[in-house]
């Protein structure tokens, strides 16, 4: 966390000798590089990257890193406790919104169109998946703290739209091609992972209220999505433990529905 406390008194200084010291072209000439994030060469050696005499443009760049920054401390987060949870949550979110703020400074203030990996629509992908990982980090701590079904139901249903979200901007043929292929697989897994849990979390409650049609519809549908998740995410992400736990739930379901209960199994 030293670099992020060095990173953010360098934006202010940044900022404090804007209006004193006018860097431009024509004025104080101090050029400021920066190199694409996302490019697959060395840094050194051919990575593609664009240099401009602007102190706006060193912000963003500056903004950038401080975004990237607060994923890897958040990252680096014990997510087994309650503490742990909380900070990769508040670190998630941090990130998402300074993508958000640089999004919104780097067609107000500079000149020009800046690499890719500066785009608005980098920047707005890059926000809203900060954004998933950080309702994620709530989904563990809900389940963690063992509350109620309702509620984890519901934060993992807000998990998965996020996340859906996510994976159709990650989609956009601009940025398709920039990312790893594991980033995507992960991303478009997760959307259907946690939408299998808030079925899932439905279908316990339902268990418990003696509604039985209905809870076996919530478990084929929270199989189903679990499945659709291990196809998405490949090697990279795979439900295997949850997804043997839903089917176990879902035959035996089934199994007390038919020689017990005989209710008609609900649809959606």
């Amino acid at each position: 966390e030293s670099g992020l406390e060095a990173l953010l008194k360098y934006y202010d200084q940044l900022a404090a000798m804007e209006s004193k010291l006018p860097i431009s072209e024509s004025d104080i000439r101090l050029k400021f590089t920066w190199h694409d994030s996302f490019s697959k060469k060395a840094l050194f050696s051919g990575a593609a990257k664009q240099s401009l005499y602007s102190n706006a443009f060193e912000r963003v760049n500056v903004l950038y890193n401080v975004a990237a920054l607060y994923t890897q401390i958040a990252k680096g987060q014990n997510f087994e406790n309650d503490e742990g949870l909380k900070a990769a949550c508040k670190y998630f979110q941090s990130a998402a919104g300074i993508f958000q703020q640089v999004k919104d400074l780097v067609y107000v203030q500079l000149t020009k169109i800046p690499l890719p990996d500066l785009s608005s629509e980098t920047l707005y992908a890059l926000s809203a998946i900060m954004l998933a990982q950080a309702q994620e980090s709530l989904y563990h701590k809900a389940t963690l703290d063992q509350m109620k079904n309702p509620i984890c139901a519901k934060v993992a249903a807000q998990t998965g739209d996020l996340y859906g979200d996510a994976a159709r901007l990650v989609a956009e043929p601009s940025l398709a091609k920039r990312w790893e292929k594991d980033f995507v697989a992960i991303v478009t897994a997760k959307q259907s992972y946690f939408l299998g849990m808030a079925e899932f979390h439905q279908g316990l409650e339902c268990t418990k209220d003696a509604k039985h049609g209905e809870s076996i519809a919530r478990f084929r549908l929270a199989y189903g999505y679990l499945n659709e998740a291990a196809k998405k995410g490949e090697t990279f992400f795979q439900p295997g433990d949850v997804l043997n736990r839903v089917g176990r739930e879902l035959s035996q379901a089934e199994k007390d529905n038919n020689v017990i209960y005989s209710r008609s199994e609900e649809r959606f």
